[in-house]
């Protein structure tokens, strides 16, 4: 890709995610600030994508109390849809110059903790997904559903968590399917039965973050604490476990 593009305004530096149709570049805006810049092509065009992201954008405006990232400079070139986000921070504290350097995403905690000696406590749980549920109803009161709720889509800015890539936003009615990724996207079955995704996303997000296991493992008894096992967790937060999966299975 051409160092300079989208009319000349931000300068690519790197890529620094892609899946999907979409890739996420390093850029440098014009004030000098590092941004990320996301690309997203599909062969079925991207008017669907375009519709969403600018309902996001003037819904995320009013949200400026919700841990939501905030999109701008939206914009269509060549078939492809465009739109700015603040750069999260990176893992380790490295430069985002850094080749090395990747976003700080709940799926990295988590997959930290797994080589680490103890599980995050109770107090580190809450702290973690309390504003992502709270994001998430933020969206829900608004009228709208992310539709792709997973650890990879909450990113920290400033040590916060927030919910991240809008892709997949359509306004919440009856007939609005799940989408998503693979684990973490409601079945047919519960969306057809006005099943709300964004919950299953929630609680299935929030089964990886207690077990760090993927959520096809929910009710099976072995899988149900963290892998370092349930030696290693304070009588509370034993406690604390058993109530986090009642409101997983309710």
């Amino acid at each position: 890709m051409d160092s300079s593009f989208y009319n000349g305004k931000y300068k690519v530096i790197k890529t620094i995610g892609s899946g999907g149709f979409g890739e996420v570049y390093l850029a440098e805006s014009p004030d000098g600030a590092f941004v990320a810049l996301k690309k997203i092509v599909s062969p079925k065009g991207v008017e669907r994508e375009l519709g969403a992201v600018r309902k996001y954008a003037k819904i995320s405006e009013r949200l400026s109390d919700a841990n939501v990232v905030k999109i701008s400079d939206i914009s269509v070139s060549d078939g492809a849809l465009f739109y700015v986000m603040p750069l999260s921070d990176g893992l380790d504290g490295l430069s985002p110059l850094d080749e090395n350097w990747q976003p700080d995403t709940l799926q990295a905690r988590i997959d930290a903790r797994r080589r680490a000696d103890k599980w995050f406590s109770r107090a580190e749980v809450v702290g973690l997904f309390l504003p992502v549920v709270r994001a998430a109803d933020a969206l829900g009161k608004a009228g709208v559903l992310h539709r792709d709720i997973k650890p990879q889509n909450i990113l920290f800015f400033g040590g916060k968590p927030f919910l991240a890539d809008v892709g997949l936003l359509t306004e919440d009615r009856l007939s609005a399917s799940s989408a998503g990724t693979p684990f973490y996207s409601a079945p047919t079955w519960y969306s057809s039965n006005r099943g709300n995704p964004d919950m299953w996303g929630i609680a299935a997000t929030f089964f990886t973050l207690l077990t760090g296991n993927l959520p096809d493992l929910i009710g099976r008894s072995a899988y149900l604490v963290p892998p370092q096992g349930k030696d290693t967790m304070s009588t509370l937060d034993i406690f604390a476990w058993d109530g986090f999966m009642a409101v997983i299975n309710r």
